[in-house]
């Protein structure tokens, strides 16, 4: 009997540490599968009020904005949302029938700053985040394999994210999880033009 409690106990402890190691280490230690990842750096602003946390890390849009458009000793600014639960109709799903996926909004930098090139399709361009822009969305290559199984022939066709169709664009590259939190990895992103979509009244980045 102490031969057995003590076998799972250890068993146990082994198998906690090894779930937070890996955690620990796909957050804090491994480099995100970025170009550059070494040379990517987050933005963290300094409140009067002496607030800490989270709430230092994001930003308005305007004041991203102002950030990328006069700060000087970055090669480039770009934004992104946390991840954010959005009811949507997939292609092949029952119309009628709405699940909820994950979105980040981001800027128009974000991919072009990031990523080589897409796994499928192509990735957003300037004009997508304009306001006005017709509403496209890229899919995570987990997602895509995982509940499109891999189809090639999505790309071109429409999803409803929270009531509009967008149009799929692309898949973004298999290693590509993002900037979020992993194992978090979004769904899909949309640009920041689709805010009032995926973010109705507004959206911190």
């Amino acid at each position: 009997g102490f031969t057995v409690l003590a076998t799972l106990t250890l068993s146990l402890g082994i198998c906690v540490n090894a779930t937070f190691f890996a955690a620990y280490n796909g957050v804090a230690l491994k480099p995100l599968p970025v170009k550059d990842a070494h040379g990517l750096f987050r933005v963290q602003q300094y409140l009067a009020s002496g607030t800490t946390g989270d709430a230092q890390f994001f930003v308005s849009w305007p004041q991203y904005v102002d950030l990328r458009d006069h700060c000087r000793s970055l090669s480039a600014v770009m934004a992104a949302s946390r991840l954010i639960p959005v009811p949507t109709n997939p292609p092949g799903e029952t119309p009628n029938t709405a699940i909820t996926l994950h979105a980040q909004i981001v800027s128009a930098e974000y991919f072009s700053s990031l990523a080589n090139g897409a796994a499928a399709g192509r990735l957003f361009m300037a004009a997508e985040s304009e306001a006005g822009a017709e509403p496209v969305i890229v899919l995570s290559f987990p997602y895509w394999q995982r509940a499109l199984h891999g189809d090639l022939s999505i790309i071109g066709k429409t999803m409803k994210v929270n009531g509009t169709f967008t149009t799929i664009v692309g898949v973004a590259p298999r290693e590509f999880i993002g900037t979020g939190a992993p194992p978090l990895v979004p769904d899909f992103w949309a640009p920041i033009s689709m805010q009032p979509q995926i973010a109705p009244g507004g959206a911190w980045v």
